[in-house]
């Protein structure tokens, strides 16, 4: 019986850690998920005397969490529907899925992306250049532009 429950408590860990993303995003929101991956990512350079501003990155699947920190203190968050799985490809460069979310951006950029159709780097690439864009401009790294 012992054997028996070990089993279903690793069965039922691993399957907790799959969603454990997706239940923190839920359960707390995407602000306190963004201070935690922050923190989470380099709690020696938050802490370190006299820093400078730092801000984490935590770009997941379907969003990008940012957090802001000044003296190891989170003073700014931010979250934006970006991330790695917003548009899926099969083996074969077929659009397999595409989040809703981010079928308006594919629209209003004219791009010849679509669910079944057949894409290449270079056809993903503008909408990709459009999200880093987003990205480099809500830290600061480039002059936010006009679009």
């Amino acid at each position: 019986m012992k054997r028996l429950e070990k089993n279903n408590a690793d069965r039922v860990v691993h399957a907790l850690s799959d969603a454990a993303g997706d239940f923190v995003c839920a359960t707390v929101g995407p602000s306190l998920e963004s201070v935690l991956a922050g923190k989470g990512a380099d709690q020696a350079l938050l802490q370190r005397a006299g820093s400078n501003d730092v801000i984490n990155l935590d770009i997941g699947g379907g969003t990008s969490n940012l957090a802001r920190f000044h003296d190891g203190q989170c003073v700014d968050t931010a979250c934006f529907d970006i991330g790695g799985r917003l548009i899926r490809v099969d083996t074969a460069h077929h659009v397999t899925y595409i989040a809703p979310k981010i079928k308006n951006l594919i629209e209003e950029t004219q791009l010849n992306i679509r669910e079944g159709g057949q894409v290449t780097a270079e056809t993903l690439r503008p909408l990709i250049r459009k999200m880093v864009t987003v990205l480099e401009a809500s830290v600061g790294a480039i002059k936010a532009p006009r679009w």
